[in-house]
């Protein structure tokens, strides 16, 4: 019926759906009674012969123009698949099965082309975790992707999670070969987007009945966050390329582990922190002590701070370090390192808390001192904490004498040497010495030619005592000379010293007229008992 020209199309298709729909098998006895009465089961039509014309074209077996099958020497090589298939092996391409004797039958000579051509996918490889690691909810979190695509989520990893990435070519080297297709010489990958291209490794793998090629890289998940995947095909940028890659860190069993204890990686249990670290408990870790801090026990929750004297520059310090002699914390606990003492300073002993100052008749002029010099010929300090040789000086009742003895000498009697006193101060020796340093005590006279020649002065107020080199001007009220005994010219001396002479003294006159009153009639008297005396007949 199909074949007849005068048999619309629609009749056509009425006749074949109805011949179709007959099946024994039916619920509907107007399907089922004519399928038994006939004997068959159900009716499976022949593709009818436009059908066949058009497949006939399509693989171009059959010359429209010329209305006649082009006939080839070699079956197979007749054979032309349409645009989107590629031609099966000959070993497919041809059946036996149902092909009658003589005949050479094409059963299924041409496949789609998968689409797309080439399957990037992610699978997880065997990873050996941690204990702690909890790998249930490991599992719900991770992601792998059997087909990415381009600028998505390709896979969701932990951290140390090992992986497969696997690059399938849908087509194969065989069909690219014989259709003429690009042939796939190099497949690359790159996991981040500075990081290095490495080649994937070739495989041949069977899907259905083709041999495909399959590329593979080995890989275990490192980075944290996400990262973006490059794939290159013959050196060209993949259809699919970039897709997406998450990594996080695994989960961990969640123990309430108590102070100075932490879950551990290698027995999932709660274990004791080492010395030198510290621990909260709960899910908190281990964590070193602080510089400055220390702990010599284990289990501990937390950390001590190093005492006065002692030190842990590094993180994780079980035991404190002692500071060396020199050196010290400067009175501070919990100190990353030791001090240098200052110059003045010493610190003789080991592990200690402060740098002292030089005692007097000591001193330190670097830093680190562990011992203070000590002041040559006897010599002191004025203070605590001299920093050079300079500031060595004699003792009060000393003086300092240069040359050969190089020693502090007891200041001749009468003499009062303040500290630092020098020869040159009691004019002994070269130079000249500082005026004030040796003072001449009171009632003592020296001269200037010859300071340490003493003398006792007859008047004692007249030598209050002052600098040594001074002379006579240690006098009291402008006395000079020897012992302080003369007055200078213009001047003239009293019990209280010297006063300055006037032109006309009306009070000497005055006194010396009323002197000469007074005592003239004294003398009157006695001149006439004299007279008396003498002549008595005449008185």
């Amino acid at each position: 019926i199909g074949a007849l020209l005068h048999v619309p199309d629609g009749v056509k298709e009425l006749v074949g759906r109805a011949l179709m729909d007959l099946d024994r098998d039916s619920p509907d006895q107007r399907l089922s009674q004519p399928a038994i009465a006939g004997s068959f089961a159900t009716w499976v039509p022949p593709m009818n012969y436009l059908g066949l014309l058009s497949m006939l074209e399509d693989i171009r077996y059959y010359d429209t123009a010329k209305r006649k099958c082009l006939r080839s020497a070699d079956v197979y090589e007749a054979i032309r698949c349409p645009e989107g298939y590629v031609k099966q092996s000959r070993d497919n391409a041809f059946c036996a099965m149902g092909c009658k004797t003589g005949y050479t039958c094409l059963c299924q000579p041409c496949s789609k082309l998968r689409d797309p051509e080439v399957v990037l996918s992610v699978s997880p490889n065997p990873t050996s975790w941690k204990p702690t690691v909890n790998t249930s909810q490991l599992k719900n979190l991770s992601v792998f992707s059997q087909q990415c695509d381009r600028m998505r989520l390709c896979v969701s990893a932990a951290r140390g999670q090992n992986l497969m990435w696997s690059l399938l070519d849908q087509v194969g080297r065989d069909n690219r070969l014989q259709i003429n297709a690009p042939v796939i010489e190099s497949i690359e990958v790159r996991l981040q987007l500075d990081g290095i291209w490495q080649n994937m490794q070739v495989e041949n793998v069977s899907v259905g009945q083709d041999i495909l090629q399959r590329y593979v890289l080995n890989t275990t998940a490192e980075d944290l966050g996400i990262s973006m995947v490059q794939i290159r095909v013959n050196g060209q940028q993949a259809q699919m390329s970039p897709v997406a890659a998450s990594y996080f860190e695994p989960p961990l069993k969640q123990l309430n582990c108590p102070p100075g204890q932490e879950l551990s990686e290698t027995t999932g249990r709660c274990d004791d922190c080492p010395v030198g670290k510290q621990s909260i408990g709960g899910y908190d870790s281990c964590r070193p002590c602080s510089p400055g801090s220390n702990q010599s026990f284990a289990g501990q929750s937390q950390c001590v701070a190093c005492p006065a004297g002692t030190v842990a520059p590094l993180f994780g310090t079980s035991i404190c370090s002692i500071c060396p002699a020199g050196r010290s914390t400067r009175g501070k606990p919990g100190a990353m390192q030791c001090e240098l003492c200052d110059p003045g300073m010493f610190a003789s002993d080991l592990g200690s808390e402060r740098c002292w100052p030089c005692l007097r008749g000591s001193f330190s002029n670097t830093e680190g001192s562990s011992l203070c010099d000590q002041c040559r010929g006897g010599q002191t300090t004025r203070e605590l904490g001299s920093t050079d040789a300079s500031q060595c000086v004699c003792d009060a009742g000393q003086y300092w004498q240069n040359g050969s003895a190089l020693s502090c000498l007891q200041c001749p009697d009468h003499i009062t040497c303040s500290p630092g006193t020098v020869a040159a101060d009691l004019g002994l020796g070269v130079g000249q010495g500082a005026r004030d340093r040796a003072q001449i005590q009171e009632g003592f006279y020296s001269e200037i030619s010859d300071p340490t020649s003493i003398y006792r002065c007859w008047n004692p107020d007249a030598c209050p005592g002052g600098p040594l080199l001074a002379g006579d001007e240690i006098c009291s009220n402008q006395r000079t000379g020897f012992l302080c005994q003369d007055c200078p010219e213009g001047y003239t001396q009293t019990n209280d010293g010297c006063y300055k002479c006037q032109e006309k003294d009306t009070t000497l006159v005055f006194v010396a007229i009323m002197v000469v009153l007074a005592l003239l009639p004294i003398c009157l008297v006695l001149a006439r008992k004299r007279s008396i005396k003498e002549h008595p007949q005449s008185v």
